[in-house]
């Protein structure tokens, strides 16, 4: 079911762009319990997105670092797709799906959610 959402929305990447461009995104997570430092996450994605109807989808991939308190890294790539839609003038929703692939697993998570403005 997860497959088959996301490539609905790598499907929706074929379509004609109405509006479209390239991006570059970087992110950076530092992450603990109470006052406990965990880790930090690094990533740095390139990514292409355009307007198609009310959808606006996108795609992007990168490489990134989670570097554990201590020292210890791991290297990681990440593909995500998803898009947004304007539902009403105030309601809009999005779903998006990341797959990120380590040396010797790969974990996903799919996102979904609204964001109303009053």
């Amino acid at each position: 079911m997860i497959k088959n959402a996301l490539a609905a929305v790598a499907l929706t990447a074929l379509a004609t762009p109405a509006l479209a461009g390239p991006y570059v995104e970087t992110k950076s997570e530092f992450k603990g319990t109470d006052e406990d430092f965990k880790g930090q996450v690094h990533q740095a994605r390139v990514g292409y997105d355009w307007k198609a109807g009310d959808l606006k989808p996108y795609i992007e991939g990168g490489g990134g670092v989670n570097v554990k308190d201590g020292g210890d890294t791991t290297e990681f790539t990440v593909i995500e797709v998803g898009t947004k839609v304007k539902l009403t003038d105030d309601l809009s929703a999005y779903v998006k799906g990341e797959n990120y692939f380590y040396e010797d697993e790969s974990k996903w998570k799919v996102e979904v959610g609204t964001k109303l403005r009053f």
